[in-house]
């Protein structure tokens, strides 16, 4: 039988490759967000008139929100990839991995760019949106 290239270097067989691509494109795509300077990124202003304000029925900054909904969204394939790699406590890393990372990037966001400022809770609100995907099952 032919073993695929670099397979005995990963730590995986070849077809477990899936969830762990997955899991690298939204960690890259979840750094791409949190670290671009969106101001000058995304004309928002263009978007909306003048003195328009955005509102939710209860007091949630927009910001906590969109990193809830994100590390929400990418905790899912996280956990597969622990799972595919047999980690024991797939979930626990999980929710440790996701907050590690969160702190880590917020800590980009102070130190790698002007408009955005690092902020605790944000990374908290990704750990408990990856917190909230893990406890779902299946």
């Amino acid at each position: 039988m032919c073993r695929p290239p670099l397979s005995g270097l990963t730590g995986f067989r070849a077809g477990e490759a899936r969830p762990h691509a997955l899991s690298l494109s939204l960690a890259a795509a979840i750094a791409l967000v949190l670290l671009l300077p969106w101001p000058e990124f995304v004309p928002v202003r263009w978007l909306f008139p003048e003195g328009w304000t955005f509102a939710l029925p209860f007091d949630l900054p927009l910001d906590k929100a969109g990193h809830f909904l994100l590390f929400l969204a990418a905790a899912r394939p996280w956990r597969r990839s622990f799972r595919a790699l047999d980690w024991r406590h797939a979930g626990l890393a999980t929710i440790a991995g996701a907050a590690l990372y969160g702190g880590l990037l917020e800590l980009g966001q102070g130190a790698l760019t002007t408009t955005r400022s690092p902020e605790v809770l944000d990374a908290l609100a990704g750990a408990l949106g990856a917190a909230a995907s893990v406890s779902v099952r299946r």
